[in-house]
């Protein structure tokens, strides 16, 4: 292990290099408030001493980031203010300062806030000494050892970081990822660059970044509130409720169950491994992620009556609790019992004031409750819903059935650009067409041949999401329906020019797998395409995405063979340098 000092502006460099590497498997989020970014930024102003950054890097390997294993919310509140994210005693950085900085300002990447510090301040800050160690690893199993350590060594965690603190295993990754999943945080690998993390963090009051937290599930219906998820409470409720699934008989309520089936080491911990490779840990994850979307759907029938609201008459007592008996009644009816939804207004009724009605009596003023208590008011509501649902038309529930969110997918595609690309739509909208543009689509299956060609996982083009307000506006002008912004996108559906170019939704998807079927790919990349197409629908606007995976050997299109680099596609002649790169890819 080295220790030095770097100074911020050293610090900021490496930043802009890409050389500080968030690994989402133990660092999951960013989570300082606003006045505690300023707090440390007023620190290194006055140059009053600050905590170690502790940083870790992989020993023979060609990539030499830094993964951050203490100081992520220090790294980022640094980088941030000198990006103007945010003022210090109502001040901003002063971008003419350095001329790195300057360049970002000439660039448009980084606007000037005013008042901004003196250079003097803005030198102050950009010279301060950050200590920082570097510590080289051979394994992960190490740098989870060391994370967990730095991390249970009494500091004031909730009990759940502290669980989740290097904690190993299947059952904490499986957790790990459905609770990302209800967030709308999840990101295509854990490695994420330090300027990504953004991205994909939940934002706090003041902060203009990433996911509001008023539009998390958990807070917009009153189940778990803004400090508590700041807590990880809501990956604690997650856990709750996938033990039950794995373990109806022995799992518990307690924090001291959870402590343990945390615990790699533990027989509680091997219990649920076993039961998780029963499972195939895929198909459990579609499973609870359908059942999640089917009480998601539920609740937007009322949008003006979230969770607390609709199964309340007074104030929300014990939420969290109430949704594990919700959720947990619709997984044993639609999973076990392989029913379905007949009436999604009825059952959004019989909801309504559930825990007054079938809970309050055995959940009010209690902390604590047990298995036992579960399993009996999970009884109760399902006798209740049941009368609105009906035997599904599947021999059993649908396997392997891939579960996702739109917004999930836009949330990452900030991150993972690579992997993504977005249309409009596929019908010319100025001048006004009424057919499907054979050279938009062609674009489209081309630049996904030239994606699996680049990256070897799977890549997606999404139909129906302009990425500017210019192009949803011409759609809006087009067909006279507003577009939904969500963060950067704007959702303007393929229903319009669906109708439109084929009078309906259904023969606009015949048409696209015929034309699939016609364009000069190998038979094996329209397989995947054909099988792979996925619609969803967000609040009413109906989204297509177009899916591939590398195939065997590169994928031509025609007689030309192309890789992506940024947004554009660029050709690969046959016995150049690229052309034998690429080959090696598929080795």
């Amino acid at each position: 292990m080295s220790v030095e000092s770097k100074s911020v502006q050293n610090l900021f460099s490496m930043y802009k290099n890409g050389e500080f590497i968030v690994n989402r498997r133990y660092q999951r989020k960013l989570v300082w408030l606003m006045e505690e970014k300023e707090k440390f930024i007023n620190s290194l102003l006055h140059n009053y001493p600050i905590p170690m950054v502790l940083t870790s890097r992989f020993i023979d390997t060609e990539y030499n980031g830094y993964e951050i294993l203490d100081g992520l919310q220090r790294l980022n509140a640094i980088t941030s203010f000198i990006e103007n994210e945010f003022s210090v005693g109502g001040k901003y950085f002063d971008l003419a300062s350095t001329a790195q900085t300057l360049e970002l300002l000439k660039s448009g990447s980084v606007q000037q806030k005013n008042p901004t510090l003196s250079i003097e301040e803005c030198s102050n800050i950009l010279n301060y000494p950050v200590p920082i160690s570097v510590t080289q690893y051979k394994n992960s199993e190490f740098i989870d050892e060391t994370f967990r350590r730095i991390n249970t060594g009494g500091r004031k965690l909730s009990n759940h970081d502290i669980r989740q603190a290097g904690a190993l295993g299947e059952f904490p990754m499986l957790v790990s990822e459905l609770a990302s999943f209800v967030r709308r945080d999840k990101s295509r690998t854990n490695l994420v660059n330090l300027s990504n993390i953004k991205s994909i963090s939940i934002s706090n009051k003041k902060m203009n970044y990433g996911i509001n937290i008023n539009d998390v599930f958990w807070v917009k219906h009153g189940i778990i509130n803004h400090e508590n998820i700041r807590c990880s409470r809501d990956e604690e409720l997650v856990a709750y409720i996938t033990s039950y699934v794995l373990d109806k008989d022995n799992s518990s309520t307690s924090s001291v169950y959870l402590d343990k089936v945390y615990d790699s080491n533990s027989s509680a911990a091997a219990s649920l491994t076993t039961k998780i490779n029963a499972y195939g840990q895929e198909e459990l994850t579609n499973r609870i992620k359908h059942v999640f979307e089917q009480i998601e759907k539920i609740l937007s029938l009322d949008g003006n009556s979230p969770f607390n609201k609709l199964c309340y008459k007074g104030k929300a007592l014990n939420s969290s609790m109430t949704f594990q008996i919700v959720f947990l009644s619709f997984y044993d009816l639609i999973v076990n019992e392989n029913m379905e939804v007949s009436n999604y207004k009825k059952i959004h009724d019989s909801l309504r004031n559930c825990y007054d009605t079938l809970f309050s009596k055995t959940l009010e003023g209690q902390n604590k409750w047990s298995n036992k208590d579960r399993q009996t008011l999970i009884n109760a509501l399902s006798g209740l819903l049941v009368k609105n649902m009906r035997k599904s038309g599947e021999e059993k529930f649908p396997h392997g059935k891939k579960v996702e969110s739109l917004e999930g997918i836009l949330n990452e595609s900030s991150v993972e650009q690579t992997y993504y690309d977005f249309k409009a739509g596929l019908v010319q909208t100025s001048p006004p067409k009424n057919y499907i543009n054979q050279e938009t689509f062609s674009k489209v299956v081309k630049t996904l041949t030239a994606m699996i060609n680049t990256y070897d996982q799977e890549c997606s083009v999404i139909i129906g999401v302009a990425e500017s307000k210019d192009g949803a506006e011409n759609h809006k002008a087009a067909y006279g329906n507003n577009y939904i912004q969500y963060s950067n996108f704007y959702i303007v559906g393929i229903g319009d020019e669906a109708i439109k170019s084929h009078k309906s939704i259904d023969a606009y998807l015949n048409k696209i797998i015929l034309m699939i079927k016609n364009e000069p790919i190998s038979d094996e990349m329209k397989r995947q395409l054909v099988d792979k197409i996925k619609p969803f629908n967000y609040h009413g606007k109906e989204v297509l995405i177009l899916n591939a995976e590398r195939t065997k050997k590169p994928e031509s299109y025609g007689t030309s063979l192309y890789i992506r680099e940024g947004s554009s596609l660029s050709p690969v002649e046959i016995g150049t340098p690229e052309f034998y790169s690429l080959l090696d890819k598929f080795k």
